[in-house]
Formats: C-alpha cells, structure tokens, sequence
C-alpha cells in the first residue's frame, strides 16, 4: 500500500537509525581498534565506493522515483515499467563506462588512494557496482511508496557490514584490513537479491509499455552527474585530506573521520525524509495537487532547519566529551572542529533537500549550477590553510555547502511562486514528466 509522507518519514526514520546504528557502531569501534592510518585508509575506501556508486545508480534512481511515482498518481503502469526498464539499462552502461574509466587510470588510482594495493582497487571497482545495483533495486519500494520494505532491506545491508566487524573483531589477524576492506565491498549484494525478490511477489516490476519521454537520456546522464556530485560533497572530507595531505593524509584523515563518524548522524534523520518527500512531491505533481506539493516543501525546509540547529549545538557542547567516551581520547579534535564539521553536515543537508525539490520540479539544472560552485570552493579553499589542514578543510567544507545551500534555496523560492495555487480537477494523462 503506498504510504504518504508522515507515515512514510516514520517507516524510513527506523530503517535509517537502525541503519546507522550498526555503521555507526562499524565506524566508531574499528576507529577503537585501527591505527589512525588503517581507519583512514579504511574511510577513504568506503568514501570512494560511496560516492562513486552514485554516479552509477543515482540518475537512473531518481528518473525511476521520479517517473514511476508521476505515472502511477495516473494508473499508467505501462510507463512506469518502461522507465524500470530504462533505468536498469543505463545502469548497465554506466557501469560498463566506469570499468573502462579506472581500467584506464588504474595505476593513478591505486598509488594515489590506495598505496599502491592493486586488491583495493578491485574491492573499490566491486563494490561500486554492487552497492549501485542495490540502490537502483531499493528504490523500487521508494517509488511504489512501500517504505516498510525500504526501511526492512537498508538494515539488512548495514547488518551485514556490522557483521563483518565482529569476524574482524573475533580473529583480526586472520580477517584484517583486507577482510574489512572485502566487508564494504560485497555487504550490498545479498541485501540486493532480498529486495529483487520482495519487488518480484509485490508487482514492482510492472509489464513495460513503450513510450517517448522528451529529454529522458540526457536527463539520465545530467541526474547521475549532479547526484554523484553531492555525495562526494558529503564525502569530500577525506578525500580533499588526502589530495593535499600526500604522506600525512591517512593520518588527518583519521583525525577528520573521529568528528564526521559521529556527526553524519544528522544525516540519518534528513535521509528519511528525502526518501519519503522526493516521490510524494512528484505524486503530487503527477495528481496536479500543486497546493500538496508546495506543503511538502515547506515542511521539508522546516525540519531541516530544526533539526540541524539542534544537533549542532550538541555536538558543539558535547564534542570533547564524545572523544572521551567514544574513542577513548582525550587529545585531537575539539570542540570547533566538532562545530564546523557539523555546520557543514547541516547545510549540506539543506542542499540535498533543494536538490530533491528542484529534482522534482524538474529544475535539475539549477541544483547543478549550486553543487559546482560549493565544490570548487571545497577543493580550492583548503591551499589557504597549508599550517593546519585539517581546520581548514573543515572551514572550506562549511563555506562550499553554505553557499550550496543558498544558492538552491533561492531557486526553489523563485520557482514554487510560479506553481498554481489550487488543485487540478482532472490530472492530464498526457501530461510528463515537467522537463529540464
């Protein structure tokens, strides 16, 4: 049964705490138990896979939510099989393209991120096209608004990541860095066998009926662009170290990684409500309930921004005492490292929601222009602070998103004053998609 926001925010909320929990425990105790270096090294690949599977997956993902939610609000599940069918394709292709992309630079890549471990750069290439594949088949149950079932498959991946730590735990000599390594690489594939099932005997993939989309292929190409853009935003961090860090860079990294482990929590609660906004809003849409729409909206700004003022004056209070208790340090980062990085989380996550908003307005372009601005002051900005890396990596990451966040801010309220105030009677049928 498709579910609407609230309900929808409720069931997504629990898979993603319970989700975090389990990487958050993953993160928190091998930061216990890893040198600096390995947690570093360990961080960088799980940033990697992360933020590079989402070129693959994300632009077919959102055409999928996107699509498929706009043609079931018109009983046209013909289309909405078709653009299944479509996203699957062009996963396909991009992750042919991105084999061949670090088939390439595959010497660069290993002596640059990896230490010249070749075996990570096969767990990085693996684990990419798994976690995209299981993000494409997760979204199916966004799509349909089942969000009991996206909430019950995102613990089960996280599980598996978490099970991996206490085999790491139980015979670390024998599991070590490479097991750990192997944990992020394969946790999303049985995970993603579950979900193909479940959508199977719930009518996820409806029969395909053709149809021309004006625009669909570049607007594949230009959503997994301007997603993988924002997750490396968020994942920049110990990348941007890395990049100017050259020896000390697994060390900073680590340093960096004791702040944001704890601090990406915010995000948890924002990933559930993006989950559940973003196919309500173009439902919505599809229904010609623009009044709908624009209350999504700005509920959705509402609880960012109550949310991420809360968690920041935590973290800032409670920073040096999170150190303590969870890694048992009492040196390193302080309380204005804990302050910065958890401004940059929050405004980060006020970008990803006008992202989901223009998305859905089909005003992607716009969200693109935002994402290149913050993310050339992130990668620019850091050379300014060369006595101090860390801080002013923290500094240029909260000023890339701050501008990101304005930027998108600006166009959604531009753009929400162009919409109708009341609602269609009839949706028209023939209507698509609204085009970039």
């Amino acid at each position: 049964m498709a579910q609407g926001v609230r309900k929808g925010f409720f069931y997504s909320s629990i898979g993603q705490i319970v989700s975090a929990v389990f990487i958050f425990l993953f993160q928190i105790i091998l930061g216990r138990k890893l040198p600096a270096a390995e947690f570093g090294m360990l961080n960088i690949m799980y940033s990697l896979v992360s933020s590079f599977a989402v070129i693959l997956n994300a632009g077919p993902r959102d055409v999928l939510i996107r699509n498929v939610s706009f043609y079931l609000a018109q009983n046209r599940k013909g289309y909405a099989g078709y653009v299944i069918k479509l996203s699957y394709i062009f996963y396909i292709i991009f992750s042919m393209i991105f084999i061949l992309v670090f088939a390439i630079l595959s010497k660069w890549t290993t002596y640059r991120f990896f230490d010249g471990h070749y075996l990570y750069l096969i767990i990085f290439l693996i684990g990419t096209i798994l976690l995209a594949g299981f993000r494409i088949t997760l979204s199916l149950s966004e799509a349909h608004r089942e969000f009991h079932f996206f909430a019950l498959i995102n613990i089960l991946f996280s599980l598996f990541l978490f099970l991996g730590m206490i085999i790491y735990l139980i015979i670390p000599e024998g599991f070590g860095l490479n097991g750990l390594m192997w944990t992020i690489g394969l946790s999303p594939l049985l995970p993603a066998l579950i979900c193909a099932i479940i959508g199977k005997n719930r009518g996820w993939f409806p029969a395909s009926e053709r149809f021309e989309i004006k625009g669909i292929y570049i607007l594949f190409i230009s959503l997994s662009i301007i997603n993988f853009l924002d997750m490396f935003l968020f994942r920049s961090g110990s990348i941007v170290i890395k990049l100017y860090g050259k020896e000390a860079g697994n060390t900073i990294a680590g340093l960096f990684n004791y702040v944001f482990v704890p601090v990406s929590a915010i995000r948890t609660l924002m990933i559930a409500l993006f989950a559940s906004i973003f196919p309500n809003i173009s439902n919505a849409l599809g229904a010609g309930n623009f009044r709908q729409a624009k209350h999504y909206i700005k509920r959705g700004i509402q609880f960012v921004s109550v949310v991420s003022v809360s968690l920041t004056l935590f973290f800032y209070l409670t920073g040096p005492l999170l150190m303590k208790l969870l890694y048992k340090k009492t040196t390193g980062p302080g309380r204005m490292d804990f302050l910065l990085v958890s401004l940059f989380v929050s405004f980060l996550m006020m970008g990803r929601l006008g992202n989901r908003v223009l998305i859905a307005l089909g005003k992607a372009k716009y969200t693109l222009i935002a994402l290149l601005t913050g993310l050339t002051i992130i990668f620019l900005m850091p050379g300014l602070f060369k006595n101090n890396l860390l801080r002013g990596v923290e500094i240029s990451l909260t000023t890339g998103t701050l501008i990101y966040s304005l930027i998108e801010l600006i166009f959604i309220l531009i753009f929400i004053r162009n919409l109708p105030s009341t609602r269609k009677e009839e949706p028209n049928n023939e209507q698509q998609i609204p085009e970039d």
